[in-house]
């Protein structure tokens, strides 16, 4: 195996990066280039070390209670998370996390200030970072235009591809399977499932191989790879590519992902990258938007925040006091209860853990506003997190932006913070989940709480995410103050 090498290579003077199979071009501009190719070098050289030592549970088929230690094998256990009960190991996740590993050490170090875009491309797998009013500009094989064009600031992050013929191996069939997702990990994972059911599993003309065949160390073991496809009908192009669209659609589905581009044949597929998708996202009263935050937010550590167990709650007040309301009011809470991968520890930089959150915060609140039967008429909304044994209150604040960001953005034009409780406790430990109105803090007849409690949550080690949203305000509410009709929808306040 080669030992490491980081020179600069090409007219542009880009830093390369050998250590094995890692394979990095590194560029970023800024009066800073220099300081951020060093300390590109210092975060990969002892990457492929520390994943080695994790070699064998990272060759196994994922487990989500599984723990590893590195940085780059808990990105990539973390993303594994998508692929629910099929398939898969987290050396799939391997080449997109080490670049994400390599852009957030870059985006850690003070020069990155100066910096409008960084990209680390590691074979293919890129990870990305754009500035506000910056642009990235990226190929995707199968686009009419041949590039997707990012403006800053954007979550899209991640781009990866997969297929048969590429340096991996493949189940399926596809020619290449590119994904744009938040990290170039979940892009990585993203395109490999994809890519794996692009496929007709009971073609007779489709040669396979066992992988341990080809590679006596690849993780997919005796798993038959693809080794060559004939040319195929135009039905059975069809047949194999709705096949990678239904699993890039339910992959989508979780947060996380722009969307991909399936090519088969010179057949081409888009699901989703919509021109919505791709166009910065504003800030909000959820969602930091100083100077540092924009520099550190590619900042991902991808704990493991393993989902136990989910459980909703809903209310139909009929009646409270005095004459029967026109109209009964809802409300409906949703909590989650995941592993803390910070239970026990002392963690310096927790904030860059919100973005592994975000995907569980826009299910969550999915799940909720269906069972409130659409978003027409939620005019209430809150949050809260419980911490069990093992974990301090400030993990619990890792709710903030994932839990108030998902549910202003499925709302639509909801101005007003969304209001928080806190708190630490074990099993059977009630928190009231405040609520106020969604454009105008000020509004009293909004003002109120929902009480949630599980059993046996949380457990130690563990951390409880709630959300909740209304219909309505209090029944028979009569204590003044501003008044929804008089809701101006400016400031998030009046």
């Amino acid at each position: 195996m080669a030992g490491f090498q980081a020179a600069l290579i090409g007219q542009h003077r880009r830093l390369h990066i050998q250590h094995g199979p890692i394979d990095l071009v590194i560029d970023a501009d800024g009066s800073g280039r220099n300081a951020l190719f060093e300390r590109a070098v210092d975060a990969a050289m002892p990457v492929l070390s520390i994943l080695a030592d994790e070699l064998d549970g990272l060759r196994a088929p994922y487990a989500a209670g599984r723990r590893f230690g590195g940085p780059v094998a808990r990105r990539m256990q973390g993303v594994c998370r998508v692929a629910g009960d099929r398939f898969v190991t987290p050396m799939a996740a391997v080449a997109g996390s080490v670049a994400d590993h390599v852009l957030a050490a870059m985006l850690d170090d003070e020069a990155a200030r100066d910096s409008s875009r960084i990209s680390v491309n590691n074979g293919g797998d890129i990870a990305f970072w754009t500035a506000e009013g910056a642009t990235t500009r990226a190929l995707i094989a199968g686009l009419p235009a041949g590039m997707l064009t990012l403006t800053g600031p954007t979550c899209w992050r991640g781009m990866a591809s997969s297929g048969w013929g590429g340096r991996s191996h493949s189940l399926g069939i596809a020619d290449s399977v590119t994904v744009l997702a938040e990290s170039a990990a979940l892009a990585d994972i993203a395109a490999t499932l994809i890519a794996n059911d692009v496929d007709l599993p009971d073609h007779p003309m489709i040669t396979r191989q066992p992988a341990h065949d080809l590679d006596p160390a690849s993780d997919l073991a005796g798993r038959m790879v693809t080794t060559g496809v004939p040319s195929l009908a135009d039905d059975e192009i069809a047949a194999a590519l709705a096949a990678g669209r239904v699993t890039a659609t339910r992959v989508m589905q979780q947060g996380g992902i722009a969307g991909a581009v399936l090519v088969l044949q010179d057949r081409i597929e888009t699901v989703g990258l919509a021109d919505s998708l791709l166009a910065g996202q504003p800030a909000d009263a959820d969602r930091p938007d100083d100077k540092s935050r924009q520099i550190k937010s590619g900042r991902i550590a991808m704990p493991d925040f393993t989902l136990r167990k989910t459980m909703s709650f809903v209310e139909t007040i009929h009646h409270e006091n005095g004459p029967p309301p026109e109209t009964p009011r809802r409300r409906a809470a949703i909590v989650a209860v995941v592993a803390n991968p910070f239970a026990g520890t002392w963690q310096e930089d927790l904030q860059s853990a919100m973005d592994d959150l975000k995907p569980l915060g826009l299910a969550m609140t999915d799940e909720l506003i269906g069972l409130l039967g659409g978003t027409e008429g939620i005019d209430g909304y809150g949050k809260a997190a419980l911490a069990g044994e093992g974990g301090e209150l400030e993990h619990t604040a890792l709710w903030h932006v994932p839990g108030g960001y998902s549910m202003r953005e499925r709302l639509g034009e909801a101005k007003a913070i969304v209001p928080s409780a806190m708190k630490v406790g074990g099993p059977g430990t009630p928190i009231d989940i405040p609520l106020g109105h969604i454009n105008a803090a000020y509004v009293r007849s909004h003002f109120d709480a929902m009480e949630v409690r599980l059993a046996d949550a949380p457990r130690a080690g563990e951390i409880m995410f709630a959300l909740a949203m209304s219909r309505g305000p209090r029944i028979h509410n009569r204590m003044g103050g501003l008044t929804v009709d008089e809701v101006t929808g400016k400031d998030g306040l009046r």
